[in-house]
Protein backbone atom coordinates (compact mmCIF):
# COMPACT_ATOMS: atom_id res chain seq x y z
CA UNK A 1 0.00 0.00 0.00
CA UNK A 2 2.54 2.28 0.76
CA UNK A 3 4.80 1.72 -2.53
CA UNK A 4 1.69 2.41 -4.32
CA UNK A 5 0.89 5.91 -2.76
CA UNK A 6 5.40 6.58 -3.58
CA UNK A 7 3.89 5.46 -7.10
CA UNK A 8 1.38 8.11 -7.29
CA UNK A 9 3.10 10.76 -5.66
CA UNK A 10 6.01 10.41 -7.91
CA UNK A 11 3.61 9.92 -11.04
CA UNK A 12 1.90 13.15 -9.73
CA UNK A 13 5.50 14.86 -9.19
CA UNK A 14 5.84 14.13 -12.77
CA UNK A 15 3.26 15.23 -14.39
CA UNK A 16 3.02 18.84 -12.22
CA UNK A 17 6.42 19.22 -13.52
CA UNK A 18 6.01 18.72 -17.66
CA UNK A 19 2.75 21.22 -16.99
CA UNK A 20 4.89 23.59 -14.95
CA UNK A 21 7.52 22.99 -18.17
CA UNK A 22 4.90 23.26 -20.73
CA UNK A 23 3.28 26.86 -18.90
CA UNK A 24 6.54 27.91 -18.90
CA UNK A 25 7.66 27.25 -22.47
CA UNK A 26 4.34 29.02 -24.10
CA UNK A 27 4.32 31.97 -21.20
CA UNK A 28 8.45 32.86 -22.73
CA UNK A 29 7.20 31.94 -26.25
CA UNK A 30 4.56 34.45 -25.97
CA UNK A 31 6.87 37.34 -24.45
CA UNK A 32 9.16 36.94 -26.85
CA UNK A 33 6.32 37.36 -29.64
CA UNK A 34 4.90 34.31 -30.11
CA UNK A 35 6.74 30.97 -32.18
CA UNK A 36 10.33 31.73 -33.84
CA UNK A 37 10.52 31.01 -37.47
CA UNK A 38 13.41 30.40 -39.61
CA UNK A 39 14.28 33.41 -42.26
CA UNK A 40 17.26 34.22 -44.29
CA UNK A 41 19.73 36.26 -43.80
CA UNK A 42 23.18 38.18 -45.68
CA UNK A 43 26.24 36.92 -44.11
CA UNK A 44 28.61 39.89 -46.15
CA UNK A 45 28.12 42.60 -48.15
CA UNK A 46 26.34 42.57 -51.53
CA UNK A 47 25.51 45.09 -54.13
CA UNK A 48 23.10 44.89 -57.81
CA UNK A 49 24.00 41.85 -59.63
CA UNK A 50 25.63 39.61 -57.21
CA UNK A 51 24.42 36.12 -57.09
CA UNK A 52 23.20 34.55 -53.62
CA UNK A 53 25.21 31.65 -52.82
CA UNK A 54 25.36 29.08 -50.16
CA UNK A 55 28.26 31.38 -48.62
CA UNK A 56 26.79 34.54 -47.91
CA UNK A 57 23.22 33.31 -46.98
CA UNK A 58 22.57 32.72 -43.12
CA UNK A 59 19.91 31.79 -41.37
CA UNK A 60 17.94 33.91 -37.89
CA UNK A 61 15.09 33.43 -36.14
CA UNK A 62 12.12 35.78 -36.04
CA UNK A 63 8.94 35.56 -33.47
CA UNK A 64 5.65 34.96 -35.32
CA UNK A 65 4.23 39.09 -34.08
CA UNK A 66 7.35 40.48 -35.98
CA UNK A 67 7.60 38.16 -39.00
CA UNK A 68 6.56 40.33 -42.02
CA UNK A 69 5.74 38.31 -45.32
CA UNK A 70 8.63 40.42 -47.35
CA UNK A 71 10.76 37.70 -45.43
CA UNK A 72 12.09 34.72 -47.29
CA UNK A 73 11.78 31.68 -45.33
CA UNK A 74 14.89 29.19 -44.35
CA UNK A 75 13.31 26.78 -46.62
CA UNK A 76 13.41 28.88 -49.59
CA UNK A 77 17.23 28.61 -49.73
CA UNK A 78 18.14 26.09 -52.23
CA UNK A 79 15.56 27.77 -54.32
CA UNK A 80 17.93 31.07 -54.53
CA UNK A 81 21.14 29.69 -55.11
CA UNK A 82 22.30 31.61 -58.15
CA UNK A 83 19.79 34.09 -58.19
CA UNK A 84 20.77 37.67 -58.59
CA UNK A 85 20.28 40.27 -56.37
CA UNK A 86 18.33 43.83 -57.10
CA UNK A 87 19.65 46.25 -54.44
CA UNK A 88 22.49 47.23 -52.17
CA UNK A 89 22.57 44.84 -48.58
CA UNK A 90 25.07 44.88 -46.08
CA UNK A 91 26.34 42.03 -43.80
CA UNK A 92 23.34 41.00 -41.12
CA UNK A 93 20.58 42.72 -43.53
CA UNK A 94 17.27 40.28 -43.28
CA UNK A 95 16.61 39.14 -47.30
CA UNK A 96 13.33 40.73 -48.46
CA UNK A 97 11.31 38.91 -51.67
CA UNK A 98 11.91 42.72 -53.02
CA UNK A 99 15.98 42.67 -52.70
CA UNK A 100 15.82 39.28 -55.34
CA UNK A 101 16.07 40.18 -58.94
CA UNK A 102 15.14 37.27 -60.48
CA UNK A 103 11.93 36.23 -57.59
CA UNK A 104 8.44 37.23 -58.98
CA UNK A 105 7.07 36.46 -55.52
CA UNK A 106 7.04 40.25 -54.63
CA UNK A 107 5.79 41.28 -58.55
CA UNK A 108 1.86 40.35 -56.86
CA UNK A 109 0.50 42.34 -54.29
CA UNK A 110 -1.13 39.05 -52.59
CA UNK A 111 2.24 37.38 -51.73
CA UNK A 112 2.29 40.91 -49.79
CA UNK A 113 -0.43 40.21 -47.34
CA UNK A 114 0.01 38.61 -44.18
CA UNK A 115 -1.87 35.71 -43.79
CA UNK A 116 -5.35 36.85 -41.66
CA UNK A 117 -4.47 40.51 -43.23
CA UNK A 118 -5.95 42.46 -45.80
CA UNK A 119 -4.82 44.76 -48.76
CA UNK A 120 -7.29 47.75 -48.83
CA UNK A 121 -6.69 50.57 -51.03
CA UNK A 122 -7.11 54.15 -50.45
CA UNK A 123 -7.18 57.07 -53.25
CA UNK A 124 -4.52 59.38 -53.86
CA UNK A 125 -6.05 62.26 -51.92
CA UNK A 126 -6.03 60.18 -48.80
CA UNK A 127 -2.01 60.26 -49.24
CA UNK A 128 -0.76 63.84 -49.58
CA UNK A 129 2.54 62.82 -49.18
CA UNK A 130 2.68 61.42 -52.48
CA UNK A 131 5.82 59.38 -53.66
CA UNK A 132 7.44 60.80 -50.93
CA UNK A 133 5.18 57.83 -48.92
CA UNK A 134 7.14 54.36 -49.29
CA UNK A 135 6.39 50.57 -49.14
CA UNK A 136 6.69 49.40 -46.15
CA UNK A 137 6.08 53.16 -44.02
CA UNK A 138 4.02 52.88 -41.50
CA UNK A 139 1.05 55.85 -41.05
CA UNK A 140 -1.81 56.50 -39.30
CA UNK A 141 -5.00 56.92 -40.23
CA UNK A 142 -7.04 60.43 -39.74
CA UNK A 143 -10.41 60.88 -40.34
CA UNK A 144 -12.17 64.50 -40.90
CA UNK A 145 -15.71 64.90 -40.50
CA UNK A 146 -18.12 67.89 -39.67
CA UNK A 147 -14.50 69.96 -38.75
CA UNK A 148 -13.10 67.66 -36.30
CA UNK A 149 -10.83 65.27 -36.86
CA UNK A 150 -10.32 61.81 -35.22
CA UNK A 151 -7.42 59.12 -35.28
CA UNK A 152 -8.98 55.65 -36.94
CA UNK A 153 -6.19 53.31 -37.11
CA UNK A 154 -2.46 53.68 -36.11
CA UNK A 155 0.60 52.22 -37.22
CA UNK A 156 -0.17 50.69 -40.20
CA UNK A 157 1.81 49.07 -42.67
CA UNK A 158 2.14 50.46 -46.70
CA UNK A 159 1.80 47.57 -49.13
CA UNK A 160 1.84 49.62 -52.30
CA UNK A 161 2.07 53.73 -52.93
CA UNK A 162 1.06 53.99 -56.41
CA UNK A 163 0.73 50.48 -57.89
CA UNK A 164 4.48 50.46 -56.85
CA UNK A 165 5.13 47.21 -54.75
CA UNK A 166 8.95 47.61 -53.83
CA UNK A 167 10.40 50.27 -51.72
CA UNK A 168 12.53 52.93 -53.96
CA UNK A 169 14.51 55.52 -52.24
CA UNK A 170 15.39 57.68 -55.01
CA UNK A 171 15.67 61.32 -55.47
CA UNK A 172 13.10 60.95 -58.54
CA UNK A 173 10.80 58.84 -56.35
CA UNK A 174 10.25 61.84 -53.70
CA UNK A 175 8.50 64.15 -56.07
CA UNK A 176 4.39 63.85 -56.34
CA UNK A 177 4.04 62.79 -59.58
CA UNK A 178 1.72 60.15 -61.28
CA UNK A 179 -0.78 58.01 -59.09
CA UNK A 180 -0.28 58.57 -55.48
CA UNK A 181 -3.30 56.07 -54.30
CA UNK A 182 -2.02 54.14 -51.50
CA UNK A 183 -2.22 50.22 -50.51
CA UNK A 184 -2.62 49.17 -46.67
CA UNK A 185 -2.32 45.85 -44.99
CA UNK A 186 -5.48 46.34 -42.52
CA UNK A 187 -7.36 42.93 -40.74
CA UNK A 188 -10.96 42.49 -42.05
CA UNK A 189 -12.46 44.64 -39.23
CA UNK A 190 -10.20 47.54 -39.98
CA UNK A 191 -10.95 47.26 -43.66
CA UNK A 192 -14.88 47.39 -42.80
CA UNK A 193 -13.94 50.16 -40.55
CA UNK A 194 -11.88 52.17 -43.14
CA UNK A 195 -14.69 51.48 -45.86
CA UNK A 196 -17.50 52.91 -43.27
CA UNK A 197 -15.38 55.96 -42.69
CA UNK A 198 -14.99 56.83 -46.40
CA UNK A 199 -18.57 57.47 -46.88
CA UNK A 200 -18.52 59.49 -43.73
CA UNK A 201 -15.74 62.05 -43.90
CA UNK A 202 -12.26 62.05 -45.40
CA UNK A 203 -9.52 60.03 -44.61
CA UNK A 204 -6.05 61.65 -44.63
CA UNK A 205 -2.80 59.47 -43.94
CA UNK A 206 0.25 60.75 -41.80
CA UNK A 207 3.27 59.01 -41.67
CA UNK A 208 5.14 57.29 -38.31
CA UNK A 209 8.64 57.32 -37.37
CA UNK A 210 9.93 53.56 -37.99
CA UNK A 211 11.15 53.20 -34.41
CA UNK A 212 7.76 55.04 -33.25
CA UNK A 213 5.19 51.74 -32.22
CA UNK A 214 3.54 53.21 -29.53
CA UNK A 215 -0.51 53.65 -29.91
CA UNK A 216 -2.97 55.39 -28.49
CA UNK A 217 -6.65 54.33 -27.33
CA UNK A 218 -8.55 54.02 -29.83
CA UNK A 219 -11.45 57.00 -29.80
CA UNK A 220 -15.45 56.73 -29.64
CA UNK A 221 -15.48 58.07 -33.28
CA UNK A 222 -13.22 55.27 -34.04
CA UNK A 223 -15.38 52.38 -32.27
CA UNK A 224 -18.97 53.70 -33.49
CA UNK A 225 -16.81 53.16 -37.08
CA UNK A 226 -15.51 49.77 -36.15
CA UNK A 227 -19.13 48.62 -35.18
CA UNK A 228 -21.03 50.24 -38.20
CA UNK A 229 -18.20 49.38 -40.52
CA UNK A 230 -19.46 45.56 -39.68
CA UNK A 231 -22.65 46.22 -41.04
CA UNK A 232 -21.54 46.97 -44.54
CA UNK A 233 -23.05 45.70 -47.55
CA UNK A 234 -20.85 42.68 -49.37
CA UNK A 235 -21.34 45.27 -52.64
CA UNK A 236 -19.38 48.15 -50.99
CA UNK A 237 -16.62 45.37 -49.09
CA UNK A 238 -16.00 44.61 -52.90
CA UNK A 239 -13.37 47.69 -52.46
CA UNK A 240 -11.10 45.07 -50.21
CA UNK A 241 -8.57 42.83 -51.89
CA UNK A 242 -8.65 39.69 -49.94
CA UNK A 243 -6.03 36.80 -49.71
CA UNK A 244 -4.91 33.92 -46.90
CA UNK A 245 -1.85 32.52 -48.21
Amino acid sequence: MKHTANWIAAGTFVVGCAGFHLYTTQFEEAVRGGKAHAVLLVTQDLKPGDTLAASNLGVTEVPADYLDSRRVRAEERENLLGVRIAQNLKAGDSLLWSDIDDGAAHKHLAALVAPGQRAYSLKGDANPLGRLLKVADHVDVLLEKNGETETLLQHVLVLAVGGQLERKDDLLGGRSIGDSGVTLSVSAEEAAQLLAAERQGKLRLILRNPEDEKTKPQNEEAQRLAASGTSASSSEKTQVIEHVR
